[in-house]
């Protein structure tokens, strides 16, 4: 485990996501069928979400569907406490 609270080595932290599929609960499913080495993460794990454009977002897994992530897209104060929590998961 690194001071950031992920450990690089051990699990994927970094998925791909089109913002534009975000719905009204501010959830958005992702795929992670394309992942090489690391383990995929776990629901309550943070990742950090890019889209194509290469914008970025921070979210927190709260389900698994095979391949497919659900992932809450953490808001601005809760991205910021998390930033300031080492970016450990709650």
């Amino acid at each position: 485990m690194t001071e950031s609270g992920f450990d690089y080595g051990d699990r994927e932290i970094v998925l791909r996501a089109d913002f534009g599929d975000v719905d009204a609960h501010g959830m958005i499913d992702v795929s992670a069928r394309f992942m090489r080495g690391p383990r995929p993460p776990h629901e309550g794990e943070l990742v950090f979400l890019k889209d194509p454009g290469g914008e970025g977002r921070l979210g927190r897994v709260v389900a698994l569907y095979g391949w497919i992530a659900r992932v809450e897209l953490l808001g601005a104060e809760e991205s910021a406490l998390v930033a300031a929590d080492g970016l450990h998961a709650r």
